[in-house]
């Protein structure tokens, strides 16, 4: 059988939650080979899309009385357990200057800003995506703006209704920004 992996240290914290929060493929395998129940359903990608969808599958299955296993596959690590205010002065901001993926450097390049990787190649610079858990939406705290109709016009009216009367009130309760946050103070 195999054994897990013992809690991480650094010089100044032990990584209790990342170790308890994620496992590594090696552990995964192990479980499936020991005769653990195989995963029904695989979600690519730990952002928020990706978290979003597998809270969504575990309380529909839940509801229903099924017992769906679900596994998320994260390409980043786990870093902050969620949105902290004024992660640029600790320096987890984007990287101020867009730049494109060094075909010559060792792949995976290291991360600017310790998550900001670029996953294609393109000629075109870009800032990255935030490869960690939470992905980008960590360091936004869940601000994501409804869209002006404006922004619409040359949507599917369907589309558009559907959004309006039912998905946007939706996403906002699934991600917790439906309630005014007056505690949140500063420049963000």
């Amino acid at each position: 059988m195999y054994m897990a992996k013992s809690t991480e240290r650094t010089s100044f914290t032990k990584d209790v939650q990342g170790r308890y929060l994620c496992n590594d493929l090696t552990e995964v395998n192990a479980w499936k080979n020991s005769g653990g129940r195989p995963f029904d359903v695989l979600v690519i990608g730990g952002g928020t899309f990706g978290a979003a969808i597998a809270e969504h599958i575990w309380f529909r299955q839940k509801k229903t009385g099924g017992g769906l296993r679900t596994l998320v596959i994260e390409a980043g690590l786990f870093t902050i357990p969620e949105h902290v205010q004024n992660t640029g002065i600790q320096g987890l901001t984007d990287p101020f200057t867009p730049f494109n993926l060094n075909e010559n450097a060792s792949q995976p390049e290291p991360p600017r800003n310790e998550v900001w990787g670029i996953p294609w190649k393109s000629s075109i610079p870009f800032k990255g995506l935030a490869y960690t858990i939470g992905g980008r939406s960590v360091y936004w705290g869940g601000w994501s703006p409804q869209l002006l109709d404006e922004e619409v016009t040359t949507w599917p009216a369907q589309t558009v209704a559907d959004l309006k009367t039912r998905y946007f009130g939706e996403s906002t309760r699934q991600i917790g920004v439906d309630e005014t946050n007056d505690f949140i103070f500063g420049e963000l």
